[in-house]
């Protein structure tokens, strides 16, 4: 199961071909993708790093706590949840769907097969002894 910086990785390897898909409306300038928001309108002030070592990650200068990663922009574009982008982002990729499985408890009886206290064993003289239990409501608790 890849984690998510992982997925973002190989994202970021296809920026451009993410780029086409979520910003239909923008273009590829320099370095850059532009496009007008997260809707993928034409304009200018989105911005995705094609290349070097911010490859994958975005900014809208229009409105500056839009930024992230590829994992974000495809949340913000589609307006998905983490697990809905997550979903389709792995399809994209060819990443199988991790598989949850629920391991079914087992459970062991209680053993019924008791062996008779010692009277000159160590737990009875305790019990009766120093914990003050009578031998017949020992007896009759097992």
């Amino acid at each position: 199961m890849k984690s998510i910086s992982e997925i973002s990785q190989l994202l970021a390897n296809r920026t451009e071909q993410v780029c086409q898909i979520l910003l239909p409306g923008g273009q590829q300038k320099g370095g850059f993708w532009i496009a007008g928001s997260v809707e993928g309108e034409e304009g200018k002030s989105l911005q995705v790093h094609l290349d070097g070592d911010h490859q994958g990650k975005w900014r809208d200068w229009a409105e500056s706590e839009l930024r992230g990663d590829l994992v974000d922009l495809w949340m913000k574009s589609k307006g998905f949840t983490a697990k809905e982008a997550l979903t389709e982002i792995r399809d994209f990729l060819g990443i199988p769907q991790p598989s949850l499985s629920i391991r079914e408890k087992t459970y062991a009886k209680p053993r019924t097969d008791h062996k008779p206290l010692s009277p000159e064993g160590k737990i009875l003289q305790w019990l009766t002894l120093e914990r003050k239990i009578e031998a017949p409501t020992i007896a009759g608790a097992r």
